[in-house]
């Protein structure tokens, strides 16, 4: 990845509020370094049209291409009530060239969703390919452990190798052990198709091929701790056992009947959460995740085919700044503010 692309991206926000969607690297002069390691306007211009920018002909172009197709695949994408569902090609390139200005920004929060990491995820497909997506994934698994190890009251272990009829097999990723819980935590860096956002009429084949496999997993882990298996004899076997789906992007209103009569029932009540819910989860201060877990999960019970939510279990519970997440915000430029200069 080039060079201060997160300070870019947070630069580009910053003077698209303050100067009407607009920016122009010479218009920092010598003030460059404040915002990122890039040494001169023409660096920084480099990165933009890198990663960033496109022009108005493109938009047009992908905007074309995208009515063309729909006929041929059936997808109403292009209906006016549909269009929020649909892909914006501004999420992958927000910076648009060819207008009067060097660059116009027409949705500064786009820029900085280019900076997340669904937008560090396309960007890298871009250059790197499906070995970028795989190596992504890897990296959103240990993260999760590190927001779980955040737990004051909880041992975290990491999958465990088992064998099974002499093959050598997998656990779900993370085992969560409280006193009064296990949670069983199965990571997937797997994202929300346009199809399944805009509700078509396959969209529970998109979802079960998603996350199917994950409910199986805890499942198959629950029953591996309950049976005593040699590999998981230090994990409890004592006491109830919940189970947590991770995924890197939000499935809206995943949990509800609706969507959750299309997935397996399993045998651990399980919740979907998005990793902003645990990063929120795992600041809790009034009690133990463990018992708020518990009680949503018996609130989700009384809904026959439902789920139960993390955010919605978190309810208004006190939640402290989450460290890791702080510690990110550190690393980028605006988090090192530079005291102004004397006149």
């Amino acid at each position: 990845m080039d060079q201060g692309y997160v300070g870019v991206a947070q630069l580009l926000f910053s003077a698209a509020t303050q100067r009407d969607g607009r920016f122009d690297p010479d218009w920092l002069d010598g003030d460059l370094n404040a915002f990122t390691d890039l040494t001169t306007p023409a660096a920084l211009a480099a990165v933009i049209d890198r990663h960033f920018a496109t022009s108005a002909q493109t938009l047009k172009n992908e905007e074309a291409a995208a009515a063309a197709q729909a006929p041929a695949t059936g997808t109403p994408a292009l209906d006016p009530a549909l269009r929020r569902f649909s892909y914006n090609p501004l999420r992958g390139r927000p910076v648009v060239t060819g207008y009067d200005t060097r660059y116009l920004i027409p949705v500064p929060a786009a820029v900085v969703a280019k900076a997340s990491p669904l937008g560090l995820y396309f960007t890298g497909l871009e250059g790197l390919g499906e070995a970028f997506a795989n190596d992504l994934g890897e990296l959103f698994e240990q993260y999760v452990g590190r927001q779980l190890h955040l737990l004051p009251d909880a041992s975290v272990h990491p999958e465990i190798v088992y064998t099974e009829q002499r093959d050598e097999k997998k656990s779900i990723d993370w085992i969560v052990v409280f006193d009064d819980l296990v949670l069983l935590v199965e990571v997937k860096s797997v994202r929300p198709t346009m199809q399944l956002r805009l509700g078509a009429k396959d969209f529970a084949t998109e979802l079960t091929a998603k996350l199917k496999k994950a409910f199986g997993q805890i499942d198959k882990t629950a029953a591996l701790i309950a049976a005593g298996k040699e590999e998981f004899a230090h994990i409890p076997a004592d006491r109830p056992v919940l189970g947590m789906v991770v995924t890197m992007e939000p499935y809206h209103m995943i949990n509800a009947p609706e969507f959750r009569s299309v997935l397996p029932a399993g045998v651990v009540s399980t919740t979907i959460a998005a990793i902003g819910e645990v990063e929120d989860a795992v600041t809790v201060t009034d009690t133990s995740l463990s018992t708020i877990l518990v009680a949503g999960a018996q609130a989700g019970a009384v809904t026959p085919g439902g789920g139960w939510s993390l955010r919605t279990a978190l309810g208004d519970h006190p939640l402290e700044m989450n460290p890791i997440l702080d510690q990110a915000w550190e690393a980028t430029p605006f988090g090192q503010p530079e005291a102004p200069t004397q006149p």
